[in-house]
């Protein structure tokens, strides 16, 4: 597993008999983070956030290998089962962009992340 920045909040998640701790980082930066899953067909998390600088932490909750990518944009080195890496997206614009798993895209693992406009006055990842 890898920790990501310093030990603040701790996430775990739960995936069949598979469980991750995912380490948030309370570093002094403008990034906003938040958590992806990568299991078998799917990609779960927040897939909607706000403008700016954004961080995910991609976690591999699966039984096999995936990367996560966003289309024309950055992507993840390759996650074992059980591993997470972090994803930065800086100057992230307003619209929707495309997550693939490059490795079964071609089994339509792609999903869509919707950003909102910052100042939109409310948090998109905020429950109602």
């Amino acid at each position: 597993m890898t920790v990501l920045g310093a030990t603040a909040a701790v996430l775990v998640v739960g995936v069949g008999a598979t469980v991750l701790a995912v380490t948030r980082s309370e570093e002094a930066d403008e990034k906003t983070k938040h958590l992806l899953l990568l299991t078998e067909y799917s990609i779960s998390g927040n897939l909607a956030v706000g403008a700016g600088d954004v961080e995910f932490a991609v976690a591999n909750g699966g039984d096999v290998a995936h990367t996560l990518g966003v289309r024309n944009g950055p992507i993840t080195a390759l996650l074992t089962p059980g591993q997470a890496s972090k994803l930065e997206l800086l100057d992230l614009a307003p619209g929707t962009y495309e997550l693939y798993r490059s490795l079964h895209e071609d089994r339509g693992m792609v999903s869509t992340l919707q950003v909102v406009a910052a100042d939109a006055g409310s948090d998109p990842a905020a429950p109602d």
